[in-house]
């Protein structure tokens, strides 16, 4: 990962090439933010500065310093900070608008509060969604036309021209990867979508389970985990796959190791309001990107969807470097 460290008036460019660890995380429609730790030498104290611009060079990624510390005893400097589309919360939304047309709206709206903020607005890209009138008024300016994008499924941020020392704001719309020999397929079976939850639907929500399992001498036997009742009550069956009833082991014993394997299978069919995955993104810019639809698979569950890519969280230290994919906000179809 190569860093690079401008000044907070982009006058001055420092590459960063020693540091002890760095997490970035980038957000298709909200703030990201980044840890960054240094030893404190010289050359570290004499370009950390709050306000300066940290770039990914390689993501084109680019974040404001907000915080810096000093640790003498570890003799470590660690920055902390947010996304440059951050920097609109340094306004308010001083007079009440509407946003119905979601992009030509959204970029009155900021055009309207920028009040001398350096931040030039990108050209539009007649984007066709649009919401019922929702008024905007109050509160900082990024949290407030925040959610209207989430309402349209469009994203935002601010693209960093290091060479025109320019930064930009955009509202985007990530590309649909659901279709046809390109499509992009996340498959836990396959090992490309590991923590699968099941979350959001209530197509596959359960909440008694019955596990059937073999004692040692081969007789069948089943457990039931969960006390739901009458109409709120949802079945689920399953076949213990854990560890065989050892020689030593009682059957009492046995069965309250079903019963624990049985709660855990209602623990993939749960009933809540989030839908997240996490997938390894070693494509990630090339194949899709963030704010792009993929597919999720898994068998074992059933379950199919189409679910945006959210947010993507790079990390590197001194044992190597590491991209994971938040992916959510699914549309689901159950497999048959």
């Amino acid at each position: 990962m190569r860093l690079e460290l401008f000044s907070h008036d982009l006058s001055n460019r420092h590459e960063i090439t020693h540091a002890i660890s760095s997490e970035f995380s980038d957000y298709y429609n909200d703030v990201g933010k980044f840890t960054l730790v240094l030893p404190m030498d010289d050359y570290s104290i004499s370009i950390v500065e709050r306000n300066a611009v940290l770039y990914i060079v390689e993501r084109r990624l680019a974040y404001e310093v907000a915080k810096v510390q000093f640790d003498s005893d570890n003799g470590e400097i660690t920055l902390n900070g947010y996304s440059l589309n951050n920097r609109l919360n340094r306004r308010i939304v001083a007079a009440s608008a509407s946003v119905v047309n979601v992009e030509t709206d959204v970029y009155n709206v900021v055009r309207n509060n920028l009040r001398g903020l350096p931040v030039l607005l990108a050209a539009g890209k007649g984007l066709p969604e649009t919401v019922p009138a929702t008024e905007v008024y109050g509160d900082e300016l990024l949290k407030k036309i925040i959610p209207v994008l989430t309402d349209a499924g469009l994203g935002n941020r601010i693209v960093f021209d290091y060479r025109a020392k320019t930064q930009t704001f955009e509202v985007y719309k990530g590309i649909d990867r659901t279709e046809g020999l390109t499509a992009v397929l996340f498959v836990q079976e396959r090992g490309t979508a590991p923590g699968l939850v099941v979350d959001n639907d209530i197509s596959e929500y359960k909440n008694v389970c019955y596990c059937e399992a073999k004692y040692k001498d081969g007789t069948s036997f089943v457990v039931k985990a969960g006390t739901a009742s009458d109409n709120e009550r949802r079945e689920l069956w399953a076949s213990f796959s854990g560890d065989s009833q050892q020689d030593d082991e009682s059957n009492a014993d046995f069965e309250s190791r079903v019963k624990q394997y049985a709660a855990l299978q209602l623990g993939s069919h749960l009933n809540r309001n989030g839908f997240s995955i996490d997938a390894n993104g070693d494509e990630l810019g090339t194949a899709y990107n963030v704010g792009d639809l993929v597919w999720c698979v898994s068998l074992r569950l059933g379950v199919k969807y189409k679910a945006r890519i959210t947010a993507a969280k790079y990390s590197q230290d001194a044992n190597g470097s590491s991209v994971k994919l938040i992916i959510g906000d699914p549309i689901l179809t159950v497999l048959r």
